[in-house]
């Protein structure tokens, strides 16, 4: 019986992509909702990808919960994954009638353009000293010190740093160097080992380019492919330098590079399972959805008011927080998460915790409305354009993240707003002229 519900699943999946590909080859479809389908499958249905093509067994975990999780649990795991699949797909049919507006640049690119430049240069002397104090406290204490003791102080810095980086792209022409600096500083994060972080100041670019700079009718050509494959490369140079840091590069030498690769990814489905099998614990609330947005809010008031604010993994932390990830580790190896290490998160756990298979089915409704809002709202003006850069890292991670995490008020969104008003205040940032006009379209 469980083998029927994961064939359920793979022909639900096909059934997705091919309608998919087909609004997309009408410009109907937000290009973005790719990227998400793409991180979708990685994180959630490798596992059953691998039990329905090999040997692989689905329903096993060897990390934080060891052993195998009961046929009810994983029967109750798939059934998630069909409903929250299922959302999706009714979600598109009714909703990607909606025509692709093409993107717009600002009128007062010039002075932006200044302005962020100016911004970046003094960022810079105050990146370098936060960079140094982490480097000392990871070689000291090792690197799972960042979550153990909190990391250092100050890394807002590097948050004004990049938004600076990412006004540059949008208003200057010379597009194709700023995008070679994004990269090359968002490597400060491979090199510590903060493979969320780089996806989160990587990706924009790609989003830029992909989802707004390229008319519909281009969007197969040479250069997008390239984009494509260099996703994937770069995720796998974050599992490489994961598992660098935890001296396991090889994995198992009897399998094959694929096999490997998707079964350390397709971790997230088994968050789910932690999660349905501990759903009646006391620690876990529905409201662990909402954490994205309450937990910011109440670290700025405890530091604020109480200034006795906790920060790295700790028992009080992790009653206390309304994250599923810190709960979950802390449920399951209490031991393994006061020393920094953790299970990751799900967004369709989340949903699930929240109100069972509906809640997944209407979590995977809506969640291709939000990826269709993102990708429109980034044609407004330049906050929004911002916004929906930094938005769509966060939502294409949410599979292995947060399902909210593209409406969390963190230190990036809340500088974003504090720059903006201070630049919309100067200036009048109205859009007059059409992006996509001439020799312009090109770097």
């Amino acid at each position: 019986m469980e083998s029927i519900y994961l064939y359920i699943n793979v022909i639900l999946l096909f059934l997705i992509c091919v309608i998919y590909l087909f609004l997309l080859k009408s410009t109907r479809a937000p290009r973005l909702f790719i990227f998400y389908l793409l991180c979708f499958v990685l994180f959630n249905e490798s596992h059953i990808i691998l039990t329905v093509l090999s040997d692989f067994k689905f329903g096993n975990s060897s990390w934080f919960f060891l052993g195998g999780f009961s046929d009810e649990i994983k029967f109750q795991m798939v059934n998630s994954l069909n409903s929250y699949i299922i959302g999706m797909i009714l979600s598109m049919c009714l909703f990607s009638s909606l025509r692709y507006k093409p993107y717009r640049y600002m009128k007062n690119a010039k002075f932006v353009k200044k302005i962020s430049l100016i911004i970046y240069i003094i960022s810079i002397p105050f990146v370098l000293k936060y960079l140094i104090a982490l480097f000392l406290l990871i070689r000291s204490n090792g690197f799972y010190a960042i979550y153990e003791l909190g990391g250092v102080s100050g890394s807002g810095i590097l948050d004004v740093m990049f938004i600076a980086l990412y006004s540059l792209l949008i208003n200057s022409e010379k597009k194709i160097r700023i995008s070679i600096l994004i990269v090359l500083s968002s490597l400060i994060y491979i090199v510590i080992g903060l493979r969320l972080e780089f996806i989160f100041k990587i990706f924009p670019v790609v989003f830029y380019f992909v989802c707004l700079r390229y008319q519909p009718r281009r969007m197969f050509t040479k250069k997008v492919g390239w984009i494509f494959l260099s996703v994937f490369v770069l995720i796998y140079i974050m599992q490489y330098s994961v598992n660098s840091r935890n001296n396991d590069v090889t994995g198992d030498a009897e399998q094959s590079f694929v096999y490997n690769f998707l079964s350390q990814q397709g971790v997230s489905i088994n968050v789910l399972g932690m999660a349905i099998k501990e759903e009646k614990n006391t620690l876990l609330q529905p409201t662990v959805i909402l954490a994205p947005i309450i937990e910011p809010i109440k670290v700025y008031i405890d530091k604020i008011v109480n200034n006795n604010i906790q920060i790295g993994n700790s028992s009080q932390y992790a009653e206390s927080s309304l994250s599923l990830s810190h709960k979950l580790s802390y449920i399951e190896d209490r031991d393994a998460y006061l020393k920094g290490y953790g299970v990751g998160g799900s967004a369709i756990a989340e949903l699930y915790l929240l109100g069972g298979t509906l809640g997944c089915f209407i979590g995977g409704f809506f969640t291709f409305i939000f990826i269709l809002i993102i990708e429109r709202i980034a044609t407004m003006n330049l906050f929004f354009t911002l916004f929906a850069m930094g938005a769509s890292a966060k939502m294409i991670y949410s599979p292995r993240g947060e399902y909210l995490s593209f409406l969390s008020l963190d230190r990036a969104t809340l500088l974003l707003v504090f720059i903006s008003i201070i630049v919309l205040l100067l200036k009048n940032l109205s859009i007059p002229k059409r992006f996509h006009d001439g020799k312009n379209n090109e770097t």
